[in-house]
């Protein structure tokens, strides 16, 4: 597949064939996820207004890998900078780290299973943001969006699971457990890929939900799975 710099370098190179280029910012999206893979290709196409047939308007790509890169470059900056910290600390002793570990897992990602439930934010806005949990600061609304509207609750029976209206960050769980949210279209990718969501002019195609409070209505409740040896839950 290549390194991010190496696909990047195909997605600014004008003389190949849009197809080529178009699945050179994939593998882009695939090797920095911000908001998981398929949100995050999500949000590039509708940050940079990619119009449903991309070759009406080649220059969407550039726009889509410059957002990407940027937020990139935040969090390998962020990343040496946590390297030569814990360099300096285990040199004095200091074997346990001090703040969280440099990763995205350690900061959350989206809960629900729907690619179209993410932040409004721009990349770098939101790994911006990131940084700043990770590194302790209490900031106000969803820890993930901003978003400082009261949650959106989903009853599961015998109980209530509270999501951020923003992007869809799941703030309370149900008091019994992981239960799991299924998005209504589990199979969404072969669209967004095609860019069913959008017009010939990048905007949002008529009928499809455009909010994530819309979305967050629809997903689907399913009952958690016990874990057993040599298996996982949904």
């Amino acid at each position: 597949m290549g390194s991010f710099r190496t696909q990047r370098a195909r997605v600014l190179d004008e003389t190949l064939p849009l197809h080529r280029r178009h699945l050179a910012l994939r593998y882009c999206v695939a090797e920095f996820p911000a908001y998981g893979f398929q949100a995050t290709y999500h949000h590039l196409t509708v940050h940079q207004r990619r119009p449903g047939g991309p070759v009406t308007d080649p220059a969407w790509l550039l726009r889509a890998v410059g957002e990407l890169h940027e937020a990139r470059e935040l969090w390998v900056a962020a990343g040496r900078e946590y390297a030569a910290r814990r360099k300096t600390e285990k040199r004095a002793g200091l074997r346990a780290a001090t703040r969280p570990e440099h990763r995205w897992r350690s900061a959350g990602w989206s809960v629900p299973d729907d690619a179209l439930c993410h932040p409004a934010l721009s990349l770098p806005a939101y790994v911006r943001r990131r940084l700043l949990v990770l590194r302790g600061a209490e900031l106000p609304g969803c820890e993930r969006c901003g978003d400082e509207r009261g949650p959106l609750s989903r009853s599961t029976g015998h109980g209530f699971l509270d999501l951020c209206r923003g992007c869809g960050l799941l703030r309370s769980p149900c008091a019994c457990g992981p239960h799991h949210l299924r998005a209504p279209e589990p199979r969404l990718w072969g669209a967004l890929w095609r860019g069913e969501h959008l017009t010939d002019t990048g905007a949002a195609a008529p009928g499809r939900p455009g909010t994530v409070e819309e979305r967050l209505s629809g997903l689907e409740l399913s009952l958690p799975v016990r874990r057993w040896w040599g298996t996982r839950s949904p």
